[in-house]
């Protein structure tokens, strides 16, 4: 038997397997005939799904984060549950962290760094955070990718392109999720992302970490360490801050999400409250660039028409149906809706509307210079 074939087989195998694991764990939940074509759903489905994505593993709460921002795939009520799934993991061993770090780095970590904090800043399903110290005395943290879960997307990916075609829209929202999660698995991919945005919005007043490509793989990246707290958390200390530094540094937010939007073309697309840093005097930085849309012209233009006239500014009855919807603008609404919630946090008395209006006319003004 050829090695093409064997392999095949192999592949056939794992996703037969995977696939009666999946009808099992649903079964588990009540949700077994969930498989079956016309099923009926409702909302009673909804918590089950919710707990059966969360015990699957990355890959289904994936799924089911995206899936709850299609309401045109799914229900509203169960797609408001499904906003409920967690993005936090269990901390790995500081053994396993210290052996992606070597085996990334070639060597012993001490050659590169100084210190690492072995309590991690920030546990995810996909890997972990560390506060570091190079040998210069550079301060940096440190992404390292989890162990394993490369090849468990990899194991799940095909069961789930095989569910997708039972479902109305669902081949394209597989597609889409498979390419997000292997951007995610590659740190490469964040580092260039990173000097990407940097590049194109190099006038923003939002700091964004310097990266440390030659100490960087697919598995870890190293970057500059931003001072300040995510607003996400930042509560009481925001409380501290007076309200005009609380309305510059919203200002300041909304400015350069739609000058990235608008102006640039790149643009992170994931501002949500805990990544976004806020500093004691105001200043922003960014964190997290897995997620980068990038837009042509014609793009810019039509999202600068619709954030300009508020009460034309529904991008699905722009372009028709949810179906002719370009996924680039889609994914630059979801964006700012994600800015909205964090600069409310910033300085609830923020006038998100009238802001976005301004930009989106100065930004009409920029693109047809």
């Amino acid at each position: 038997m050829s090695n093409g074939i064997a392999g095949a087989l192999a592949r056939s195998w794992r996703e037969r397997v995977g696939y009666l694991r999946l009808r099992m764990l649903l079964s588990r939940h009540g949700l077994g005939g969930y498989l079956r074509r016309g099923a009926r759903v409702d909302a009673e489905v909804g918590a089950r799904l919710r707990r059966a994505a969360s015990e699957a593993g990355v890959t289904y709460i994936a799924l089911g984060r995206l899936l709850s921002v299609r309401r045109d795939i799914v229900p509203a009520a169960i797609a408001e549950e499904l906003t409920r799934l967690g993005s936090d993991g269990v901390p790995m061993s500081w053994p396993d962290v210290e052996a992606v770090l070597r085996d990334s780095l070639g060597g012993p970590v001490e050659q590169v760094f100084a210190a690492v904090d072995r309590t991690p800043l920030a546990v995810s399903l996909i890997g972990q955070v560390h506060c570091a110290r190079l040998c210069d005395g550079a301060p940096v943290v440190v992404k390292v990718l989890r162990p394993g879960v490369r090849a468990q997307v990899e194991r799940d990916l095909p069961v789930l392109r095989r569910l997708a075609r039972r479902v109305p829209g669902g081949v394209d929202v597989a597609e889409r999720l498979s390419a997000s999660l292997r951007e995610e698995l590659d740190y490469t991919v964040e580092l260039a992302n990173m000097r990407a945005v940097a590049a194109a919005d190099a006038g923003s007043t939002a700091v964004i970490p310097v990266p440390y490509p030659a100490l960087s793989s697919t598995n870890i990246l190293v970057m500059q360490r931003l001072s300040g707290t995510p607003i996400g958390a930042a509560g009481p200390y925001l409380a501290l801050l007076d309200a005009d530094t609380r309305t510059r540094a919203a200002r300041a937010l909304l400015e350069t999400a739609l000058r990235q939007i608008l102006i640039a073309g790149v643009f992170h697309a994931n501002l949500h409250p805990n990544n976004v840093l806020v500093d004691d005097d105001g200043t922003l930085g960014l964190l997290d660039f897995a997620a980068v849309g990038r837009l042509d012209e014609a793009e810019r233009r039509v999202i600068a028409d619709l954030l300009a006239v508020p009460d034309k500014s529904d991008p699905i009855a722009a372009f028709g149906t949810e179906g002719r919807f370009p996924e680039q603008v889609a994914r630059a609404f979801r964006t700012l809706a994600g800015v909205e919630r964090t600069l409310l946090l910033l300085d609830p008395s923020f006038d998100f509307v009238a802001a976005a209006r301004l930009g989106a006319l100065r930004g009409q003004g920029e693109n047809r210079e």
